[in-house]
This record gives C-alpha cells, sequence and structure tokens, in this order.
C-alpha cells in the first residue's frame, strides 16, 4: 500500500483501511471522488429492489461499452426470493 496523489473512491478508501487496519476515525478528513463505487438504497419491495438493480446496472453498461453482462455478478442471501421479480423485469 502507498499513497498516491490522486482521489479515492469510496471503494478504494474502505479496502485501503481494511488492507492497513486502520480505524478513520479521528483522523483527517479523506477527499474522495464522485464516483458510485458504494451505493445504498431503501426499496419498499423485492420488486423494486430489483427494478433499482436493472436500471443502476443499464446505467452502467451505457457508462462503460468495454462491460459485458457476464463480467456481471449480483449476489443475495435468498437469490431465490428475488426470481419471479427477475423474470418480470429483466
Amino acid at each position: 500500500f502507498f499513497e498516491t496523489g490522486e482521489t479515492l473512491s469510496l471503494l478504494h478508501a474502505i479496502q485501503a483501511d481494511l488492507l492497513v487496519m486502520r480505524n478513520p476515525q479521528g483522523m483527517s478528513f479523506v477527499e474522495l471522488d464522485e464516483s458510485t463505487s458504494i451505493q445504498l438504497h431503501v426499496a419498499s419491495s423485492k420488486r423494486r429492489e430489483i427494478q433499482i438493480l436493472y436500471h443502476n446496472l443499464w446505467n452502467l453498461i451505457e457508462e462503460n461499452p468495454s462491460l459485458y453482462p457476464e463480467e456481471i455478478i449480483v449476489m443475495a442471501p435468498q437469490i431465490n426470493d428475488y426470481v419471479p421479480y427477475m423474470q418480470s423485469i429483466f
């Protein structure tokens, strides 16, 4: 791990904290970029969760044409609960 002059994404900042076992509490402010490397969403139902996922994946693929759908993995503890919604939305 080494410092660079570049701003970090939230994901990279968390990964660096875990790598060097650093507790950022009480440390100086770290400037983060405007990326969406980590997102939190609140949804009222499983169907809405899948709709949000669909729109985020669609935007991600549009913004990055070199990204192929087979390179994306979506994981959930009980993925079978989402199957009917995935079939209707995707």
